[in-house]
């Protein structure tokens, strides 16, 4: 019993991989690790999901859903490479989808860098320009994709975003620069389609 709660008091020294491979189906130390990646974590992402959710109800649902689906992808031998990313991208479109389920569209904020591809389309037509930047924004790879909302519409510094996904803030201001110049050429190839 006292090696176990040594054990508990110690997880703090863990890194998330090493907490991620006490995971498993079969080892008793699983829900001291999961609990440990949760005090980390849950803080962060409960700002997360309130800040980009138009209702408290929504958000809690996101904020759950993100934890259960980590808890079942582990569980199911799934490896991931990085919880909070992880954790940020489920809670993230279990926002969007339950905005899409009650009828509505979801509003990303116009980007300044594309705004001058935007004038091209009517002032008084929100729902179509929220539309292009939204399929434009769909259509990037799941890497390109990710930095982009991360930083232009969520509002997360380059710095934090390198943090969330371990990656490199040079990699990641390079993929959010990327990300930008496709928006921009796929809603320009958008808008000469429908002329």
């Amino acid at each position: 019993m006292k090696n176990e709660v040594n054990f508990i008091k110690d997880l703090e020294k863990y890194t998330d991989n090493e907490l991620l491979d006490m995971i498993e189906p079969d080892n008793n130390r699983r829900n001291p690790a999961f609990r440990e990646l949760y005090y980390r974590y849950a803080k962060s992402l409960h700002l997360f999901s309130r800040h980009n959710s138009y209702n408290y109800d929504v958000a809690q649902n996101a904020f759950q859903e993100a934890w259960i689906t980590l808890f079942e992808n582990l569980i199911a031998g799934k490896k991931i490479q990085s919880v909070s990313a992880f954790l940020v991208t489920v809670c993230r479109r279990r926002i969007i989808d339950n905005i899409r389920k009650a009828g509505e569209s979801p509003v990303f904020v116009t980007v300044t860098e594309i705004e001058d591809t935007m004038e091209m389309i009517e002032e008084d037509d929100s729902a179509t320009r929220n539309q292009l930047i939204e399929n434009a924004i769909d259509s990037l790879e799941e890497k390109y994709r990710e930095a982009f909302i991360m930083n232009k519409i969520n509002g997360l510094k380059i710095s934090e975003i390198a943090e969330i996904t371990g990656e490199s803030t040079d990699c990641i201001k390079k993929r959010v620069s990327r990300a930008t110049e496709k928006v921009k050429i796929i809603i320009q190839k958008q808008l000469k389609r429908s002329e």
